[in-house]
């Protein structure tokens, strides 16, 4: 994939859902990158009942740092 789009603050909607992000980089349509402040804790087995539909969720000081150093078109690896 590339980052397709960067934007701050940014709107993301869903099915049942809208919210405001201080950081959004998408890289596959309307999958991306972007801080998640209603998320308690990252990473480990959190996913099991608190995961996303279908970004990566980030700490808002994480998904800024890496908001800095992404630019259009650079490529994403999802393994």
């Amino acid at each position: 994939y590339f980052i397709s789009a960067k934007e701050s603050p940014a709107n993301l909607y869903g099915e049942g859902y809208e919210t405001e992000v201080s950081y959004w980089m998408a890289f596959n349509y309307d999958i991306g990158f972007h801080d998640a402040s209603w998320q308690d804790n990252f990473g480990g087995d959190n996913y099991y009942n608190n995961g996303s539909h279908g970004c990566v969720n980030l700490p808002l000081s994480f998904a800024e740092k890496l908001y800095k150093i992404t630019y259009l078109n650079m490529p994403v690896y999802v393994y």
